[in-house]
C-alpha cells in the first residue's frame, strides 16, 4: 500500500504536509517524499523500500508540473500511441506517473479523457499555479481534501483520518452533502 498528501494555498506550510504523511505512516515503510513550492507541497508515500519500476520515484518533477500518483494505468500502450502523435522521444520505461505527467503536458486536462486504471493522484502545474485532483473511474481508489476556513489552505490525503489529525479541519456533518 502507499499513498498520498498535498497541501496547497498561499498560506500551506510544507509542515502540514509532513504532518499529513506522519498519520499515514503505515502505508511508508519505506519511508516518503515531498516536494515543495511557494504555495503546493507534494508528497509520496512508499510502502516497500525498494522502488518498483512502474511506480518509480515519486513525486515526479518536469519542467511544468509535478505529480504524485497512487495506483496503475491499465492501458499505458494507447497513452504511448497518443503520445508519439506529439513527439517522437517518448520513452517506454516511464513509470506511470512520468506517463501520465508527460501526456498532461502535451493533452492537458484532456488526458483524463485517455487514461483508464486505478489511481489516484495530484498534479501541481507550476505554469498556471493550479493544482488538480484527479481518480481513475474504476473508484478503487480514494482521495480527501479539506478546505481550510478562514484560510487560503486546502489539505488532500488519501485517508480522510489524516485529514482530521489537523485541529483546523471542520469536523461537522454538513447534512445537505450527506445521501440517504
Amino acid at each position: 500500500m502507499t499513498g498520498l498528501c498535498a497541501t496547497y494555498g498561499h498560506s500551506a506550510s510544507p509542515t502540514d504536509a509532513t504532518r499529513l504523511a506522519e498519520a499515514m505512516e503505515y502505508r511508508a515503510l519505506g519511508g516518503y517524499d515531498c516536494i515543495s513550492f511557494s504555495d503546493c507541497t507534494l508528497c509520496h508515500l512508499h510502502y516497500e523500500s525498494l522502488v518498483k519500476p512502474q511506480v518509480g520515484s515519486q513525486p515526479v518533477v518536469e519542467d511544468r508540473a509535478t505529480i504524485t500518483l497512487d495506483g496503475s494505468i491499465d492501458n499505458r500502450n494507447e497513452v504511448h500511441s497518443i503520445l508519439n502523435q506529439y513527439s517522437t522521444s517518448i520513452c517506454t520505461n516511464f513509470s506511470d506517473a512520468e506517463l501520465l505527467l508527460n501526456a498532461y503536458t502535451e493533452l492537458g486536462i484532456d488526458v483524463f479523457n485517455h487514461i483508464h486504471g486505478s489511481f489516484v493522484g495530484v498534479i501541481y502545474d507550476r505554469t498556471t499555479r493550479e493544482t488538480i485532483l484527479f481518480r481513475g473511474i474504476s473508484g478503487g481508489r480514494h482521495l480527501y481534501y479539506a478546505n481550510i476556513e478562514g484560510e487560503d489552505v486546502t489539505l488532500i490525503a488519501s485517508e480522510i483520518g489524516a485529514l482530521l489529525q489537523h485541529q483546523a479541519v471542520n469536523r461537522e456533518v454538513r447534512e445537505k452533502y450527506v445521501s440517504d
